[in-house]
C-alpha cells in the first residue's frame, strides 16, 4: 500500500508530466498555425527557449520514426538542437536518432548536438555531467 506522501508525490509527478506535454503540443500547434520554421530541442527537459519548439523523452521518443510522424512532416523542421542527449543513447539507437533527425530536418536545416568533454582534466566536472551523475 502507498502512503499518504509518496501518493502525494506520485500525483506530483505525473502533474508534472502531463503539464509538460500539454506545454509541448500548445507550443507545437502554435508554430504549426504561424507556418514559422520548427526549431525543435530534442531531449531539453524543462529547458524554454523563446521560439523554440521543446521535448522530451515523454513528448518526442527520437529513436522513433513513428512519434517524429505524429508532430512533423519529413523535410519539415529548420533547427535541431540535442545537449546533453546522444551520451545517454546506445549506438544503435544513436543511429535511429539520427536517421530521425535527418528525415525530419529540412534539406538546408542546421542539427546541433553537444555531449560532454569527456576528456575535460577536472574529475568533478566528468562525475557531474556522466549519466546518473
Amino acid at each position: 500500500m502507498i502512503k499518504g506522501k509518496h501518493k502525494i508525490i506520485i500525483f506530483l509527478s505525473k502533474l508534472k508530466h502531463n503539464l509538460r506535454h500539454t506545454i509541448f503540443l500548445i507550443t507545437f500547434n502554435h508554430a504549426k498555425l504561424k507556418k514559422k520554421n520548427i526549431k525543435l530541442i530534442v531531449g531539453g527537459a524543462g529547458t524554454i527557449v523563446r521560439g523554440w519548439l521543446n521535448t522530451d523523452g515523454n513528448t518526442l521518443d527520437i529513436t522513433s520514426v513513428d512519434d517524429w510522424s505524429k508532430y512533423f512532416e519529413v523535410n519539415g523542421i529548420s533547427n535541431i538542437l540535442a545537449e546533453h542527449v546522444w551520451e545517454h543513447l546506445t549506438e544503435d539507437d544513436s543511429k535511429k536518432a539520427l536517421d530521425n533527425c535527418f528525415k525530419f530536418l529540412k534539406k538546408d536545416g542546421r542539427l546541433r548536438i553537444a555531449v560532454p568533454d569527456g576528456n575535460f582534466p577536472d574529475k568533478e566536472y566528468i562525475d557531474f555531467v556522466k549519466p546518473g551523475g
